[in-house]
């Protein structure tokens, strides 16, 4: 875990990086890095969750896979996604702009 504001980010590969470099711009914000899918740390998910305001996922992809997968396995669905799908890699800038605007 990284951070202690009560919005959570969660995330998992790539984009780790920019969001641990955009966390001291964003106040209010701690980050959930997930390591590993199978088995999925659906107790820990879901105790972040639930003790969060706004939770956002963060993935390189056009879906938001890992949401459906948390959801099946905690059963609660995460509203708010920044997903990024046009093959460049996410930034510290374009991920405080789109926190912004959510």
């Amino acid at each position: 875990m990284y951070g202690k504001g009560r919005n959570l980010l969660i995330s998992y590969g790539s984009t780790k990086g920019a969001i641990v470099d955009a966390l001291p711009q964003m106040r209010g914000f701690r980050f959930l890095q997930i390591s590993y899918l199978k088995p999925l740390p659906a107790e820990i998910i879901l105790k972040e969750i639930k003790k969060s305001g706004k939770v956002i996922l963060i993935e390189n992809g056009v879906k938001g896979s890992l949401a459906d997968v948390i959801k099946e396995e905690t059963g609660l669905a995460i509203k708010h996604k920044i997903l990024k799908y046009d093959g460049r890699p996410f930034t510290p800038d374009f991920l405080i702009d789109k926190l912004k605007k959510i």
